[in-house]
């Protein structure tokens, strides 16, 4: 991936904010649990809400970003597309 770093930042900076919306594998295998076995097929915004309200009820130490929830949707894309034809 090619990333513009900002000018008010130094490089170090940019590239930790990169790596904190990386997804973790227990991050991944939640969203997998939510996404495809219990069907909560939305989209960005209200996955991620749904998430976020899943998520403090049962790992309130957990954290997940829209941008790590949209960054999976996106790895996912191929795959639901052939679901849903």
């Amino acid at each position: 991936m090619n990333y513009q770093f900002c000018s008010s930042r130094n490089k170090k900076e940019e590239i930790q904010m990169v790596v904190q919306y990386e997804i973790t594998n227990e991050q991944k295998e939640l969203l997998d649990r939510v996404f495809y076995r219990d069907k909560v097929m939305f989209g960005r915004d209200r996955l991620f809400a749904y998430i976020y309200i899943y998520m403090t009820e049962h790992y309130p130490e957990e954290q997940l970003t829209q941008r790590q929830v949209g960054r999976y949707l996106m790895s996912h894309s191929d795959k639901l597309t052939k679901a849903v034809r």
